[in-house]
């Protein structure tokens, strides 16, 4: 197996390593799964929770994640087995026990390299020639025949500098000072709790769908599925639910989709004019989603004029039934 040379600085998720045998075979089962996809590093990386400049290095062999779990929703993207997989652990296990013994030998090395770089100092100081008399400047005395060095002239004396008086401390404003201060951070903590307070009411009213936009609701976000169908049971579901109850059906709000909740999808789904078929696509998604209040006036109306027309109904055949009781005894 190819070594890779020196120590690497580790990238995101992982330490640099010295590329031994463990290493490199790692990488080459990583560079392995990611070949059968015929994917970018980008595109994987965006699947599998990291950045691409990190996937890459561990593909390369540059450096090993410190968390498994990265490398195991890798291995799941690029459509690993079972038995790949657990291939790809034992990999990791022994390539991450050689990071870990590269992290430690490194202090040990950069440690010897400043001893030995002290040493190697101390005697070039030692070996340094001694200044001869002729360089000081040391003429021989007529006596004793020795150089004697000439006397240093005197340093003038610095003049004493005035001593400045010190600051005196500042003393605490007075108590009445103070209650203005106090009064202004009260008032301040007051606005700040009234914003708050009409932030989450505003929030609460969005949430019923009676304000805000119909964009921002759970149902239409990207958390929950294209389609929403029978057997799911999650808050997708809940908010189905209560906006199928504000378009005027009556059904338990209780987050699971069963038999009562279809029924409920496929009315709506006639009287809007869809495809009647329970399931609630991204067109019912839309039609739940839009202001009902005109739609549920006319319901309204439609449902009193028929029962008044029933009424009439029933009177005019109690009148008719009536007369021809009458004709008969007659």
């Amino acid at each position: 197996m190819t070594r890779l040379d020196g120590y690497r600085s580790s990238g995101e998720g992982g330490d640099g390593v010295s590329g031994t045998g463990d290493v490199e075979e790692f990488a080459e089962l990583l560079r392995e799964l990611k070949g059968r996809t015929n994917r970018s590093y980008a595109a994987l990386a965006a699947r599998s929770g990291v950045s691409g400049s990190a996937l890459h290095r561990y593909c390369s062999g540059t450096s090993v994640p410190g968390d498994y779990d990265v490398i195991a929703r890798f291995g799941k993207v690029c459509g690993a087995g079972g038995e790949e997989l657990l291939e790809l652990h034992r990999r990791w296990v022994l390539a991450d026990a050689e990071r870990k013994r590269d992290v430690s030998r490194t202090p040990a090395a950069v440690s010897a390299a400043r001893t030995g770089a002290v040493a190697a100092a101390v005697p070039a100081v030692r070996a340094a020639p001694a200044v001869s008399r002729g360089e000081t400047g040391a003429e021989p005395d007529a006596e004793t025949g020795t150089g004697v060095l000439p006397e240093p002239e005197p340093e003038p004396e610095p003049e004493p500098e005035s001593l400045a008086p010190a600051p005196e401390p500042a003393s605490a404003p007075p108590p009445w000072r103070r209650r203005p201060l106090i009064a202004v951070l009260a008032l301040a903590v007051f606005t700040a709790g009234v914003a708050v307070a009409l932030f989450i009411g505003k929030a609460l009213m969005s949430s019923d769908g009676s304000n805000g936009s119909s964009d921002d609701r759970l149902l239409l976000s990207s958390r929950c599925p294209v389609v929403v169908s029978m057997g799911q049971s999650d808050a997708c579901v809940h908010e189905l639910q209560s906006l199928l109850a504000r378009a005027g059906g009556e059904l338990d709000i209780d987050g699971a989709f069963g038999p009562a909740t279809q029924m409920r999808v496929v009315v709506f789904q006639l009287r809007t004019g869809l495809t009647a078929d329970g399931s609630v696509d991204e067109r019912t998604k839309r039609a739940l989603t839009q202001d009902f209040s005109a739609w549920k006036a006319c319901d309204r109306a439609y449902r009193a004029g028929s029962k008044e027309t029933k009424g009439a109904k029933e009177t005019k055949g109690a009148k008719e039934g009536k007369g021809a009781k009458e004709t008969k005894g007659s």
